[in-house]
């Protein structure tokens, strides 16, 4: 049979193109009457003046042109209804629908199916079909899909009834953005107009191809915009998913498509136990609960079966030959992994509702004809696999925020390498074992495997090992009796988890070993920070995910286990709170037999101090084992981790850490300047752990730096081990327990002085509010604005939401909070108050749990009358190793947690006041024992007012107390001297004896404080000027070191800023650089600019102070 396919010429003539007929094998007769031809012609499509969308896809075909004599060629040619008498008859028969006067949508969809097939199977080489999909609810399919032949999905349709005329509407409604965002060829209609659209745009102006007005009045409907609406038509049948994709389009039209499926799986799910349905989604998810994760949202639940599915069909593409299919994809799942089967039997040959499998078989369909090859190409570089790598790829595309929060990062192959020759090495120097991993007395776990890249290294370095020694007779069974017996992995997520059993599959193969029914390699779909008791588990047998439940938990419990080596997660906001693990945890919180005393450790909840206090647990239940990580960094040296250093010390006998820095939280830098890189593409610095718990083995403990590009790291981690790293030997202190180097040279005179935070009885982090964008301002009248919205009952919940931009959390929910706000009727406007946000920049903010999460009442209602307050960083690694500590702040106000960079401002106020009193003016005066006035008190500790008094000649303030604690922290020569101290803790404070020097030192502070409140009479002659004519907008701030400029757009700077004042920091932050960037897009008013000026002039004060201070304070070096 010969396809035909009637198209469009410049000249409007009609063309008849039959594809794929050689020239002798036209036939003359029964395709075209000869009584309605005139002349024809072979001619390319080119020649023939064929649309652009046939001629420039395909200009070897041949085009007949001809010319009708009679009327009623325009209704038929060779026994085929021409594209004008197709359409001309479905405008009939919507008109006779229409005038049924019941008629709904769906009373449309046959019209519009018979339409469509007719004009796809004329237009098309491949037989259309439209499948009308089963109506659910708004956030279901679209309506209707068309396949092109039996396998492949062109399209789809979604339709409104002829009345809905405002398409517009409809084309940014939530539920269109997600048809174009998900599908890459979609149509929407209300019957009468037609829009067509390519990967979410728009392509070409809507085509009407009937009037409303005549289809309402009852007359013929005649047809309009004909050659538009077959442009159109023609444009949705050429559409053909391409086949060459790059990792990076395929991963994110893999993310488009899973998102979707997402969506769908979370509706179905609804939909299920509205109607109280026992379908497999909700057994799965109950199942999930019990086994894995007993917190399970359906929201999370829906999100794992997405991706996992997804990921399965990918990885299924790569086994499986002929035909893919959703149907055919389970071929490619093997029977050892019982619950990717199940699942897959489920989507292959179950009952999947058909809102699932719309568009499962869309996923199917982009990877059947997706050209994997020119995807992977460059992805076996290093030994990457091309599965596992191009899962971080397409996570990235899918969800970045869950791929940080779960941190899902590849482990570069180099850094693998490293951890798992020293580790093979380790076993042969420390453990006597002479084949290392090859041994099949050693057991491995990988406890958090992700895709296998570790125990894929592990088996190709031990099988190496093996042949290379006993040749590969007997390779085989040393698989089957120590690979598949004696190495294991944990994994929680279900995508990894199936790459990772494909992974091991195909690398079994590679190395010649052909996996019977019953072999696999162990591993589990677990949550390795969950320990169950027995009665907690489900009965095995019941399903595979509680077979697999057991056989974890064996591992987890009984199972002895020699090397623990992996990645493990990073992340801060552990949802990993079980009890089991908090229990260990709560080890690290003590140091030298006593609490840390830390008001917040949240540090030691990230996951990954989780994974090395399981893996610590673990080797000590066995007696002995090595473990080799690479985790986050911070645990080195921050004193938040000082009692798990303690505990990892007393675990293990050897400790070797190769720190790989890379931090750019900490603004790293190589030593001799040059530029240091992550390893990883993350901000937070990583270190490789190797630890060795044996008897008989000489103990210590060492530490090694890699410095430089990422490359150069990459080349020494790859070609080297331990044995070939440069070791420093550590002898770590009591209550620090540093893992890291330290200067000790001034310990002991440093040690004895007071800590900071000693001197004050009441303290507290800045407020958080978690919404900064609402809760904060520049503008008082911001905040005003947003608590009226806030306030109006007019306005709903999700109005609200989606004006600002509003979440909920543990701690704050917007119902709760808008009835709190109008419970206290008109007088929410105290809640507006002033707030320190960033160094010399005040801003306007909501204090009250109305809008912010912690308003730290108990100490910030002190600083909502007259007070001045100490803002103190503890970790002073914030402004980098390249300079000085200056994590220190005075306020007069209240304060944002985020004052410095990276946070943790704790405030120490002066002063607290009784709760509901008030001061009849401003002084701040208090006499030397402490007594109160009125309703204030002094916050200075008894060791603050014991130094105070032992000035016995000389009464002194608290507020001198105050400026000279202030003053010593401004010391340049102070910061330099005890940098090493800085790092790591709070500040200690050294006091001098001597009477003149303290007072001195005390109106220096004094007059840092007046200048950083801005309120010093130095500030009133400003030395920096803004100049040139313009409306003030900040459109790109630039520095000129020639000419001490630094202007916000071309033709406006503030001059007299010098290279020391513009690169000048406090608390992290470069100082004149933030206020400008912080009010990028605004324009500057007045007392903006002035302020500024102010801000340039207190900081060229504050140096000349500065080195006041360094003047009075030589006593540093011989003080007690």
């Amino acid at each position: 049979m010969y396809h035909k396919r009637v198209v469009s010429s410049h000249s409007g003539e009609d063309s008849l193109l039959i594809r794929h007929a050689p020239e002798h094998s036209l036939p003359m007769r029964g395709v075209l009457p000869t009584s309605m031809l005139v002349q024809w012609e072979w001619r390319s499509a080119a020649q023939a003046g064929v649309h652009a969308c046939a001629s420039a896809k395909h200009p070897d075909r041949r085009v007949l042109r001809y010319n009708a004599l009679h009327g009623n060629a325009s209704k038929v040619q060779g026994g085929v209804m021409t594209f004008r008498a197709l359409v001309e008859r479905y405008l009939g028969a919507v008109a006779q629908q229409y005038r049924r006067g019941d008629a709904r949508e769906e009373s449309y969809y046959d019209v519009l199916k018979q339409l469509w097939e007719e004009l796809g199977s004329q237009l098309s080489s491949a037989h259309a079909t439209l499948t009308v999909l089963p109506r659910q609810t708004e956030a279901g399919n679209p309506d209707m899909r068309v396949w092109s032949g039996q396998q492949h999905v062109t399209g789809y349709i979604e339709a409104k009834e002829p009345g809905v005329t405002n398409l517009d509407h409809v084309e940014v409604s939530e539920q269109l953005k997600r048809y174009r965002t998900a599908f890459p060829n979609v149509i929407l209609t209300n019957f009468l107009e037609f829009r067509l659209y390519r990967y979410g745009q728009s392509m070409g102006e809507p085509v009407t191809i009937g009037s409303l007005q005549a289809l309402q009045a009852g007359m013929r409907v005649p047809l309009q915009h004909e050659d538009q609406f077959r442009d159109l038509v023609e444009r949705f049948f050429d559409f053909q998913l391409p086949r060459a994709y790059t990792a990076q389009t395929l991963a994110l039209a893999l993310a488009d498509r899973t998102r979707y499926l997402q969506q769908q799986v979370l509706a179905q799910l609804v939909d299920d136990e509205d109607h109280e349905r026992n379908s497999e989604l909700v057994n799965l998810l109950a199942e999930f609960k019990q086994v894995l994760m007993s917190d399970l949202t359906s929201d999370t639940f829906a999100d794992l079966y997405a991706q996992t599915i997804t990921y399965g069909l990918f990885a299924a593409r790569m086994r499986v030959t002929g035909t893919f299919t959703r149907e055919t994809a389970i071929d490619g799942i093997p029977a050892t992994i019982g619950i990717l089967r199940k699942l897959f039997k489920y989507i292959s040959i179950g009952d999947t509702p058909e809102r699932l499998r719309v568009i499962i078989d869309d996923i199917a369909d982009v990877l059947a004809v997706a050209d994997t090859d020119t995807v992977f190409k460059g992805y076996d570089k290093d030994g990457r696999d091309p599965v596992a790598d191009f899962y971080e790829t397409f996570l990235g595309e899918y969800d970045p925020a869950k791929k940080k929060q779960h941190g899902v990062y590849y482990t570069p192959q180099p850094v693998v390498s490293y951890i798992v020759r020293s580790v093979d090495q380790l076993l042969r120097d420390s453990f006597g074992k002479p084949d290392g991993l090859a041994d099949p007395s050693v057991t491995v776990l990988d406890p958090a495997a992700g895709t296998m890249t570790f125990p894929a290294t592990a088996v190709r370095l031990a099988a190496a090992t093996y042949k290379a020694k006993y040749g590969d007779g007997s390779l085989d069974s040393w698989i089957k009796g120590h690979v598949l017996r004696d190495f294991y992995a944990f994994e929680l997520m279900m995508a990894p988890y199936a790459i990772g059993h494909l992974r091991m599959g195909a690398l079994l193969t590679e190395l010649g070993y052909t996996m019977s029914t019953d072999d696999r390699f162990k591993l589990y779909l677990t949550n390795t920070l969950d320990v169950s008791t027995a009665e907690q588990n489900p009965i095995p047998g019941l399903s595979p995910l509680a077979d697999e439940s057991h056989m974890a938990e064996a591992v987890k419990t009984t199972q002895p286990v020699l090397v623990i080596m992996g990645n493990p997660p990073y992340s801060g906001t552990s949802s990993n709170k079980g009890a089991w693990i908090s229990a260990l945890i709560d080890d690290y919180k003590q140091v030298d037999g006593k609490s840390l005393g830390e008001r917040n450790s949240k540090m030691l909840q990230d996951d990954y101090v989780k994974f090395i206090r399981f893996a610590q647990w673990k080797i000590d239940q066995a007696g002995e084992g090595v473990l080799g990580f690479i985790t986050n960094h911070s645990y080195l040296d921050n004193p938040t981790f000082r009692g798990m250093r303690q505990s990892l010390m007393a675990s293990f006998d050897q400790l070797h850490v190769l720190n790989l820095h890379g931090s750019s939280l900490k603004r790293e830098k190589s030593p001799d300047g040059s530029k240091d890189e992550n390893v990883f593409d993350i901000r937070q610095g990583v270190a490789i752990v190797l630890a060795v718990k044996r008897n008989g083995v000489s103990k210590g403990i060492w530490y090694g730096d890699l410095w430089g590009s990422r490359d150069a790291k990459y080349t020494t981690l790859g070609n080297g081990q331990m044995a070939q790293t440069e070791w420093q030997e550590l002898s770590p202190r009591s209550d620090t327990y540093f893992l890291s180097p330290q200067d000790v040279t001034l310990a002991g005179q440093y040690e004895q002085w007071p800590r900071v935070l000693d001197l004050f009885l009441e303290k507290s982090t800045g407020i958080k509010t978690h919404r900064d964008h609402f809760a904060v301002a520049l503008d008082r009248a911001q905040i005003v604005r947003r608590l009226t919205d806030m306030a109006n009952v007019g306005l709903s919940d999700e109005e609200l939401r989606e004006r600002y931009d509003l979440a909920d959390n543990r701690d704050w929910q917007l119902p709760a909070a808008r009835q709190r706000l109008r419970n206290v009727g008109d007088q929410w406007g105290s809640f507006i108050q002033p707030c320190a946000y960033r160094p010399f920049d005040v801003r306007w903010c909501c204090f009250d749990e109305v809008a912010m999460d912690y308003p730290r009442r108990d100490i910030m209602q002190h600083m909502l009358k007259p007070n001045v307050a100490l803002c103190i960083g503890r970790a002073g690694q914030v402004v980098g190793n390249a300079t000085p500590w200056n994590v220190c702040w005075c306020s007069d106000s209240i304060e944002d947690f985020n004052l410095f960079y990276r946070g943790g401002n704790v405030n120490l106020p002066l002063y607290t006041y009784d709760s509901g009193g008030a001061t009849a003016s401003g002084s701040l005066l208090i006499d030397a024992a402490g007594s109160e006035k009125a309703t204030r008190r002094s916050n200075l500790s008894p060791e603050a007012w014991k130094i105070i008094t032992d000035f016995t000649d000389v009464s002194v303030l608290p507020e001198q107390f105050f400026a000279y604690v202030y003053a010593i922290l401004c010391s340049p020569a102070y910061r330099e001297r005890y940098a090493e101290f800085l790092k790591s803790d709070f500040p200690r404070i050294p006091f001098t004896k001597d009477r003149d020097t303290f007072l001195k030192l005390a109106d220096l502070g004094q007059q840092l404080i007046d200048l950083h409140l801005m309120r010093s009479p130095d500030l009133d002659n400003p030395i920096s000027r803004f100049c040139g004519k313009g409306d003030g907008a900040v459109v790109k701030v630039e520095y000129d070191a020639d000419r001490g400029h630094v202007s916000i757009n071309p033709t406006q700077y503030f001059d007299g800023v010098t290279p020391d004042l513009w690169n000048y920091q406090i608390g992290g932050y470069q100082v004149l650089s933030k206020w400008l960037k912080d009010r990028k897009d605004r324009f500057l008013t007045s007392a903006d600019t002035i302020h500024y000026s102010r801000v340039v002039t207190a900081l060229a004060e504050t140096s000349v102070i500065q080195r006041e201070i360094d003047g009075c304070a030589l006593f540093l070096g011989n003080v007690d």
